[in-house]
């Protein structure tokens, strides 16, 4: 199945239409993170939807169909921040951060994100034709932190493994949890504020973005590598 033939609302869905389909969105991506890929069907999105089993046989056509909708829509859902139009007095680092948080508050409040990650490396979500989304968010913070095109290897490379940290760190709190539990608003908000404590150590005083902490430089051979960065991440939030 492709993107093509995926059903997905377009720009002026009827409102009734949009809200069915958010709600078997939802349905199927509990499943997913609840029971497994293989816990999605027809007949169990229906029960846990409401909605009828012929509606989701015209327009999903399969519990393939179902997946498929899932990770387009949560793809769709990512993509979307990467492409949001920041404020005039953002820095680039401020950029990233923003989008950053967005994730987590997505991947706090409801599961479709939360699935798509969980979908990730499925033949479901390959079958798409859809590029990785940790491929999109890696492509787009790269060149959003990128200071311009002349930066040099050392630049480079550090920029990756900023971005590698954020990528990774989003992912590992997408990731499912035992039992489906839904990430607190607190522990939303404290993972968020770990991330852009994070960042903004990279982020000078201007706004461009500096290889160091703008606590001063490290000493060699002490700089901070990405899994260092997630532990301490992850050490601050409680996952």
């Amino acid at each position: 199945m492709s993107t093509l033939d995926t059903p997905r609302p377009q720009a002026g869905t009827p409102p009734r239409e949009a809200l069915m389909h958010d709600a078997v969105i939802e349905a199927a991506a509990l499943l997913v993170l609840g029971r497994g890929l293989g816990a999605v069907s027809i007949d169990a999105v229906h029960a846990v939807s409401g909605i009828g089993r012929d509606r989701l046989r015209r327009r999903y056509r399969s519990s393939t169909g179902l997946v498929a909708a899932v990770y387009i829509d949560g793809h769709q859902r990512v993509s979307v921040l990467c492409t949001t139009r920041r404020h005039r007095r953002m820095t680039d680092v401020d950029t990233v951060s923003a989008c950053a948080t967005a994730l987590l508050q997505r991947a706090g409040v409801g599961p479709v994100v939360r699935a798509l990650h969980a979908l990730e490396m499925s033949d479901a979500a390959a079958d798409t034709g859809l590029p990785s989304i940790d491929r999109v968010l890696t492509a787009w913070m790269t060149d959003t932190l990128t200071p311009s095109l002349d930066c040099s290897a050392e630049e480079r490379a550090r920029i990756g493994e900023i971005v590698s940290v954020v990528v990774a760190a989003v992912a590992g709190v997408c990731a499912p949890r035992t039992g489906n539990s839904m990430p607190t608003n607190a522990a939303t908000r404290a993972r968020s504020q770990a991330l852009a404590a994070f960042l903004s150590e990279f982020d000078d005083i201007t706004g461009g973005l500096v290889l160091t902490s703008r606590r001063g430089t490290h000493a060699p051979g002490s700089r901070r590598d990405a899994p260092t960065e997630i532990r301490r991440i992850w050490s601050m939030t409680g996952i």
